[in-house]
């Protein structure tokens, strides 16, 4: 009789061994765990992360287009201006007097000056919101690393 109840005994260890409550079952659940975290949450990270980073890239290189696209386009308003003015003969003598006193020369030339010092404060702009940008991505990639660590 005290064999079956060791018997018994040594099976109802190993059966507690392989059970749901036994450290088994406790090391594959937290290896599963882990496993989850770290081959199911990351990809997920890294790509809201990449997504994160092109937009900003695209945010910034549409900024620079822009203002290449503005500074054209002003470029060409004033190359065109004299000519299509001198057409109608309604705006052709304030046309004339504006260009005898060379106030129109004058605007055109501060508009090249002024181009340059509105793009620098939108290129100023435009860094800064790079730089909060690269910092949020460094925090994402920290965080990261701490949930790989875990």
């Amino acid at each position: 009789m005290p064999f079956l109840i060791s018997v018994s005994a040594f099976f109802s260890r190993i059966w507690g061994f392989f059970s749901s409550g036994g450290p088994l079952m406790a090391f594959f659940v937290w290896l599963g765990k882990k496993l989850v975290m770290k081959f199911g949450m990351v990809p997920v990270q890294f790509t809201i992360t990449a997504l994160f980073f092109s937009s900003k890239a695209f945010f910034f290189l549409s900024c620079l287009d822009l203002i290449r696209r503005l500074y054209n386009k002003f470029k060409e308003l004033f190359d065109t201006l004299p000519s299509s003015i001198s057409s109608t003969p309604s705006l052709d003598i304030p046309f004339k007097v504006l260009q005898s006193t060379r106030i129109i020369d004058a605007f055109l030339d501060a508009f090249s000056f002024f181009v340059l010092v509105f793009s620098s404060l939108l290129l100023i702009y435009i860094s800064k919101v790079a730089t909060k940008a690269l910092e949020q991505i460094k925090n994402d990639f920290h965080k990261m690393s701490m949930l790989m660590m875990a």
